[in-house]
């Protein structure tokens, strides 16, 4: 259990893990349930499985979370520290043919300035699918990739705050 003894109060059985913030107006605790990252008062979820596109929103949303969006170089950043270099994982980013732009599965306006895309991503119109990869001597970006291929997947939901 996490943090003071009044943080556990009607929660038994549920095994939260906490990061200890502080802010200008004292202490607070966000926390994430076992198997989920806290992050600036999100919570992420790494696969191990591989699944498609379709398949890994659909496991978030039954997880009551989502593909993750992500809004900073510090959220791209932190992802970078906790994920495998030997795996490629599916973002919460599609392409949609009809307005011909990339959108957030939570609806987040797509923010030109905040980019992660490997040089000459996204390329191919077919391709309609964001994925975060590591690419020797590159490091770690995005590229679009088919929606049907089969990939790890990171989960993103808002922590619990106390």
């Amino acid at each position: 259990m996490c943090g003071p003894e009044h943080i556990g109060e009607g929660l038994e059985g549920l095994t939260l893990h906490c990061d200890l913030s502080v802010f200008s107006t004292g202490r607070s605790w966000d926390c994430c349930s076992r198997g989920w990252r806290p992050f600036q008062s999100r919570c992420y979820f790494i696969s191990a499985d591989k699944m498609s596109w379709d398949q890994s929103q659909q496991n978030c949303h039954q997880m009551g979370a989502h593909l993750v969006v992500i809004s900073s170089d510090t959220e791209q950043k932190f992802l970078e520290s906790i994920l495998d270099n030997k795996a490629a994982y599916f973002l919460g980013l599609t392409y949609l043919e009809v307005s011909k732009d990339w959108r957030w599965v939570d609806q987040t306006p797509y923010n030109k300035s905040v980019l992660f895309w490997h040089a000459g991503e996204p390329n191919y119109k077919w391709e309609h699918c964001g994925s975060l990869h590591w690419i020797r001597n590159k490091g770690w970006g995005w590229n679009n990739i088919l929606c049907d291929i089969k990939q790890n997947r990171i989960c993103e939901m808002a922590g619990s705050h106390f």
